[in-house]
């Protein structure tokens, strides 16, 4: 009996033995402004004591890539040195080692990595995104920087990206849906505006620090949409100060060989830096447009159309402890657009003038309440304004040759929407399987009210004479609004180094019209061969688009 109990006692120890002969490297991948960053191909390699670099003998013992949070993991490794270095397309590659573990150890080694420098050659090329199902497309502010764009604004950026065209109104459309069918976010925030659900958001180019588009946008957090989603992302500041201007010198507008008046104007500052060392910072951005489209046809009276506005934008950032912080935003960005719309068909006494603007007022709160759980809130109030008048007087005539005479309509609206959303963000490992969970609720209250009356129209033949007179009826008072309110939860399985899923799951009731609506969600990511190069990605869902405020106000028109 006595010796039946110490060979159970060894068996029983011999699993403990065996597993603390092996050791682990963990750690999260940043950027210089502490973002996580997904995506990363993250490479391990041993090295021989003393050695400062891996030897050239095919040291590399593996790769993984980076989750949604940044993390990677090296497990049931001998003891020994190793180095562990990382890549990713757009920055400069990261190193870390030599590093020496030892058996039962768990060693954390974060990474960071530096935006890379800009070189005179532009290479364009592709990432596989092991790893990431969700498909999307991304560019830095290098990126606006290179390119010049025609008025200074990052809409004029998203055309070079694949599926992106302008639509004959010069509207963008993503993946050959209308534009009202996709969505701008904004450090998270919604966009778009709420009546028409047309981008209604303007930023100075300096203050922009990533744009992401979602082509398609399986990811259940997003809601209200059949079409694309955009996002952006803007700079925050740091420890040091930081002031870059451009686009200081005009250009000129030549008429009949001579220099008369500006063409475009489009100057720009940002500035950067610490309100509290380690604790507050701040970025602001001002950008000017003063932009003139000529018709290059003959025509009579004005030939141009003339845009001028400014755009800016406040950054607060405070770290309130190593477990929490928070970011203010605060912008605004009045426009007035002369001769809008003006052709070889519409005259200039038939354009309208139009005055398009709005502010935002953001906050958002990141808590992280243990070492895999996180919580995020959002809080935003914004408000949009519209204003289209006729240049003339009169009623508007309608002719073979195009519109004569006025214009016939008059909008002016305001809108309003109150933003809030709270997701919890947890991770964990079961039977060696990453799960990335994000579990939100969104609440939007959105609201508008104004004039939108439209003068008569007459209908003339090619020789004058009047053929049919059109009038409206009502006083054109509007007013609408609705409550959304949305619940979601997405997961992101790594089910193993080859295979990654995303299954997700939105709801959204709107009280404007008393519809509810479920829209399950799933994509998938599967390496075919073990280096991650040739992927096959693929998804299924259920996509609503938003019902816009329009809808309730259509029988007063």
């Amino acid at each position: 009996m006595l010796s039946c109990g110490v060979g159970l006692c060894l068996v029983a120890m011999l699993p403990v033995r065996a597993e603390a002969q092996t050791a682990s490297i963990v750690g999260v991948v940043v950027d210089t402004a502490n973002h996580v960053l997904a995506g990363v191909t993250v490479t391990l390699a041993s090295v021989d004591a003393g050695q400062d670099v891996a030897p050239s003998a095919d040291p590399v013992l593996d790769t993984t890539v980076t989750d949604a949070a940044g993390a990677f993991a090296f497990t049931a490794l001998p003891g020994g040195a190793y180095v562990v270095a990382a890549e990713l397309s757009g920055y400069a590659s990261g190193m870390v080692g030599p590093v020496d573990v030892v058996p039962g150890q768990t060693v954390e080694l974060p990474l960071s990595l530096e935006v890379a420098p800009i070189a005179e050659v532009v290479t364009v090329g592709g990432s596989t995104g092991a790893g990431q199902p969700l498909e999307k497309d991304e560019f830095q502010t290098e990126f606006l920087h290179i390119f010049q764009l025609p008025t200074d604004r990052f809409q004029d950026a998203l055309p070079l990206l694949p599926g992106v065209v302008r639509d004959p109104r010069g509207r963008l459309s993503f993946n050959g849906t209308r534009p009202s069918q996709s969505t701008l976010l904004v450090n998270g925030a919604n966009a778009t505006d709420p009546v028409t659900g047309q981008f209604a958001f303007e930023l100075p180019v300096s203050i922009i620090d990533t744009v992401e588009v979602h082509s398609v946008p399986y990811s259940a957090e997003y809601g209200r949409v059949s079409g694309a989603v955009t996002e952006i992302r803007t700079v925050a500041g740091d420890d040091h100060w930081d002031v870059n201007v451009g686009s200081l010198i005009p250009k000129p507008r030549f008429r009949g060989g001579t220099i008369a008046g500006i063409r475009t104007a489009t100057p720009r500052v940002q500035a950067s830096g610490p309100l509290k060392r380690g604790r507050a910072w701040i970025s602001q951005a001002f950008a000017y447009r003063f932009v003139r489209s000529e018709v290059n046809e003959n025509i009579p009276g004005e030939t141009e159309e003339i845009v001028e506005g400014f755009d800016m934008f406040t950054q607060v950032d405070l770290k309130l402890s190593d477990r929490h912080s928070m970011t203010g935003t605060f912008s605004v960005f009045p426009s007035e657009v002369d001769n809008l719309g003006i052709s070889s068909i519409d005259y200039g006494e038939a354009t309208r003038e139009a005055r398009l603007g709005g502010w935002n007022v953001a906050l958002a709160d990141e808590l992280s309440t243990g070492a895999n759980t996180l919580w995020q809130t959002q809080v935003a109030v914004r408000g949009f304004d519209v204003a289209v008048r006729p240049e003339g007087t009169g009623p508007a005539q309608l002719t073979p040759d195009g519109l004569r005479g006025n214009y016939f309509n008059e909008i002016d609206r305001t809108s309003t929407q109150v933003e809030l959303g709270v997701a919890r963000l947890q991770s964990w490992r079961w039977r060696d399987q990453q799960h990335l969970v994000k579990l939100g609720a969104q609440v939007f209250a959105t609201s508008f009210e104004g004039i939108d009356r439209s003068g008569p129209i007459e209908v003339r033949g090619a020789d004058g004479r009047l053929l049919k007179r059109i009038s409206f009826r009502g006083a054109g008072d509007i007013e609408a609004s609705d409550v959304m309110t949305s619940g979601y939860v997405q997961d992101h399985w790594q089910v193993s180094p080859r295979l990654a899923l995303d299954l997700g799951l939105r709801f959204d009731n709107s009280s404007m019209i008393n519809e509810s609506h479920l829209s399950p969600r799933t994509a998938f990511s599967l390496a075919l061969d073990r280096t991650g190069r040739t992927l096959l990605k693929g998804g299924w869902g259920l996509f609503f688009d938003q019902v816009f405020l329009q809808v309730d106000a259509f029988e007063r028109f």
